[in-house]
């Protein structure tokens, strides 16, 4: 973050804000379908879980073809995983899902690699702050479902995020990334070493004309 801030801090020290700064800078909204799951020492038998993401964005031109780009997302992360429970369900699969919801905060560069006429990928990389909305734990052993809330999953996260976007046709864009987090999302005292990990694919409108 300090990183980013001071990019935008010496752009603006050494005039390199394009000419048409505020014409140039775009508003959008932004969504699609996530796929999360867990990574780290203690996360090896977690499989992905399907989820959806959506926001809105800004882009602001710091300098040729490099931009900041803040995000207010609600994202859907999680996982899944089966295993046996002899001692209680002898040859029963149990099934089982932690559903988190998270409101993102990424704080962004998006740079633009410019290829050919018409085709100028962006790529974005930067933090995110995550402030955890819902935790859900569900399980299922065969018609018998059952989900609680689950009390101590850790309120704050902090990631980062990198991926890319390429326009599709006129104010449409295609956009994929990716993201981890770094701090356990259970809040207890020796916490298990499970951490965020997801994958996004979606599409982005512009409010401003190509």
């Amino acid at each position: 973050m300090a990183l980013l801030i001071l990019l935008a801090a010496s752009g603006l020290r050494a005039g390199m804000l394009p000419h048409g700064f505020f014409r140039e800078a775009e508003l959008g909204v932004t969504g699609g379908l996530s796929m999360a799951r867990m990574w780290g020492l203690e996360a090896k038998d977690r499989d992905w879980k399907a989820g959806g993401w959506g926001g809105v964005y800004a882009v602001l031109p710091v300098a040729e073809n490099l931009s900041f780009r803040p995000e207010v997302n609600f994202t859907m992360k999680g996982y899944r995983y089966s295993f046996y429970e002899d001692e209680i369900l002898p040859n029963h699969k149990i099934y089982a899902s932690l559903d988190l919801n998270y409101l993102d905060f990424p704080l962004l560069l998006q740079f633009a690699i410019p290829v050919q006429d018409g085709l100028v990928p962006e790529f974005i990389f930067g933090p995110v702050l995550s402030l955890n909305l819902a935790g859900i734990a569900r399980s299922r052993t065969g018609k018998v479902k059952t989900s609680y809330k689950a009390d101590n999953i850790r309120k704050t996260d902090l990631g980062i995020i990198a991926g890319a976007r390429i326009r599709y046709k006129g104010r449409l864009f295609v956009n994929v990334r990716a993201g981890a987090g770094f701090l356990s999302i259970i809040d207890v005292q020796l916490p298990p070493k499970r951490y965020n990990l997801w994958g996004m694919a979606g599409i982005e409108y512009s409010f401003r004309r190509p």
